[in-house]
């Protein structure tokens, strides 16, 4: 028979658990506030998928068969597009919409997402803390203060 143990003294409870989850949707909105005494360098969004700077967006798992990084620098974007509903993705790979989907098998049909123009053929897609749809359009907010051209360069769709 097992014998129960108390949890740790150190064991997160269910509200630290709860909290947490949180944390990253108000790393968001403190790096937006406050924006202008961000360094270059300084990773402003991280998740699985992706990561974001003041200078560039690093797409983590692109890259098919070996899942690869893809740099876009943030001077190359023309237009972001954040939808919060999107019925044609794909987990990883092309899909209808001319988008190369970087991997995420967490994402799911009808999530929010991300979707990045270049001069590029193909769009790029991602979907921020697995298509969260609050996150999602957060990133799209820090996005637009990044991207030359300003909020105009970046639509939401769909919130």
């Amino acid at each position: 028979m097992l014998e129960e143990r108390p949890l740790p003294a150190s064991a997160p409870s269910a509200a630290t658990i709860a909290h947490n989850s949180q944390v990253e949707t108000e790393a968001v909105d403190i790096l937006a506030s406050q924006f202008n005494e961000v360094s270059e360098d300084m990773v402003l969004y991280e998740d699985k998928c992706c990561r974001i700077t003041k200078t560039g967006i690093l797409l983590k798992t692109y890259y098919f068969p070996f899942g690869g990084e893809k740099m876009i620098p943030m001077a190359n974007i023309l237009q972001v597009t954040v939808h919060a509903k999107f019925w044609m993705s794909s987990t990883w790979g092309l899909s209808d919409t001319h988008t190369w989907w970087c991997r995420d098998f967490s994402r799911k049909q009808g999530g929010a997402c991300i979707i990045v123009r270049t001069a590029a053929h193909l769009m790029k897609g991602f979907s921020p803390n697995a298509g969260n749809k609050e996150t999602t359009r957060q990133v799209g907010e820090l996005m637009s203060k990044i991207i030359d051209g300003g909020p105009g360069m970046v639509k939401t769709l769909g919130y």
